[in-house]
């Protein structure tokens, strides 16, 4: 039988271990981001994905020519990852901190940090499963639409095909990993701040809803800005 108070300790020792520094765990996070990210360039976007996805519209050569230049930039993509990766564990952390603060809580920012670091964990597991999802699909049978469906979402649950696309990535972001995001989040929280498991996962959930309309305000902004 499993030890509640024990593993709750060793929860709270991964958080406040001093042995293991932040930008070790970031460092960690940046190795396992590419390696997902390079799973999904070599074994999803293949020539052969981009000749059936194209073939309609275009012919053969300048299928080869969009391929050649989507390689070029997803190579130079992988210099963005720890740059993008940063932006979203300090974006999760300030907005943990600005509802703790708002409580009159004051938290420790590296154990924040750390905190949205381990919630990042969850993402880039569900992100793993979206590529794992679409190389089991047959390439005769893909289509472009499906790059933009989230497998374990409410978008399982509607037509996607008959969506805007705005509203198919919104219902593409409550998934399944998403939620697990917030309950592990709040977890931690109550975890390490001895708090109710409901107002944490309350604190944890207003992070997620702020993120979520920031992420659409600037899906609409550049559909705006390419579509006119």
């Amino acid at each position: 039988m499993i030890n509640k108070k024990l593993m709750k300790q060793k929860i709270l020792d991964l958080i406040k271990n001093n042995n293991i520094k932040n930008w070790q765990i970031f460092i960690l996070l940046v190795t396992l981001d590419f390696l997902q990210e390079a799973i999904t360039n070599n074994f999803v976007f293949t020539k052969e994905t981009y000749h059936i996805l194209l073939a309609p519209k275009m012919e053969s050569y300048q299928i080869d020519n969009i391929f050649i230049i989507m390689k070029r930039n997803s190579t130079y993509s992988y210099l963005f990852i720890p740059v993008i990766l940063l932006i979203r564990i300090l974006t999760v952390t300030m907005l943990i901190q600005l509802f703790f603060l708002f409580g009159r809580m004051e938290l420790k920012l590296k154990e924040v940090f750390r905190i949205a670091s381990y919630g990042v964990i969850i993402l880039l597991i569900g992100s793993l499963v979206k590529s794992i999802w679409l190389m089991s699909i047959p390439r005769e049978q893909l289509t472009i639409k499906m790059f933009s469906h989230m497998p374990l979402s409410l978008t399982n649950l509607v037509n996607p095909y008959k969506m805007d696309h705005i509203m198919v990535g919104l219902f593409n972001s409550i998934n399944i990993f998403e939620i697990l995001w917030i309950l592990t989040i709040g977890f931690l929280i109550k975890l390490l701040y001895n708090i109710k498991f409901t107002k944490s996962v309350i604190y944890s959930l207003g992070v997620w809803v702020l993120v979520l309309i920031f992420q659409t305000g600037l899906n609409l902004y550049v559909a705006r800005v390419f579509h006119g």
